[in-house]
């Protein structure tokens, strides 16, 4: 790309980066964290999975 275009292509480059499933479901267990903050880091995992 930087022999075609260079740098300004290069850094003019926008890529899709698509929200994975867990990053819609972020406020959600912000507040129940917030609200029942977890004892470890297994229940915290056990908690977002039943999320």
């Amino acid at each position: 790309m930087y022999q075609k275009g260079g740098i300004q292509l290069v850094t003019a480059m926008d890529s899709y980066h698509p929200a994975s499933d867990p990053a819609q479901h972020r406020n959600s267990v912000m507040e129940e964290f917030q609200s029942r903050p977890p004892a470890s880091v297994k229940e915290a995992a056990a908690r977002i999975e039943h999320i």
